[in-house]
């Protein structure tokens, strides 16, 4: 069950990743403009506007990597519970969406300083899927906190002295 559940947190992180660095680099960059990846470039590069491939790579990489990172550490020690992997995951991905919003900022501010008609209401709706799954992520992890918050208190409660069995 752990490897499975570590399989799946692993696939998860790994598609929100390299997902991610296709809408920062390519599909964000191109719905806003309204014209093709590379007439938006050479518009960016004629205004002076810079376009950098690097910060998608950089999320995609730094995704892949946490997510074999924690996937190693939930494997290699067994004193990890269920529920404190399962957490791991859900952190990453919340903690994803201010990453995303991070490594997309500086292309999206050239798409806007090179063309007058862009369309920010376009690259945000592509954008919008990643933030709601770090909003279900991080709601995820609270639930997985605060139940075993709970299940701690009532075992709690259950030994104290004079409480009924």
């Amino acid at each position: 069950m752990r490897f499975l559940g570590a399989s799946l947190g692993l696939a998860l992180v790994c598609v929100y990743a390299v997902l991610g660095a296709f809408t920062i680099n390519d599909w964000a960059v191109v719905a806003a403009s309204g014209v093709p990846l590379e007439r938006a470039r050479a518009a960016m590069t004629a205004e002076g506007q810079p376009y950098s491939a690097a910060p998608g790579v950089a999320f995609a990489v730094a995704g892949v990597l946490l997510g074999a990172a924690w996937a190693a550490v939930t494997g290699a020690v067994r004193a990890i519970p269920g529920w404190g992997c399962s957490a791991g995951w859900c952190a990453l991905l919340m903690l994803g969406s201010p990453a995303f919003f991070a490594a997309g900022f500086s292309n999206m501010m050239s798409v806007g300083d090179t063309f007058v008609d862009w369309r920010p209401d376009s690259a945000r709706a592509i954008e919008r899927l990643f933030h709601l799954s770090s909003a279900i992520a991080g709601i995820l992890l609270l639930g997985i906190l605060a139940a075993t918050a709970g299940r701690a208190l009532l075992r709690a409660r259950r030994r104290a002295p004079g409480a009924p069995s």
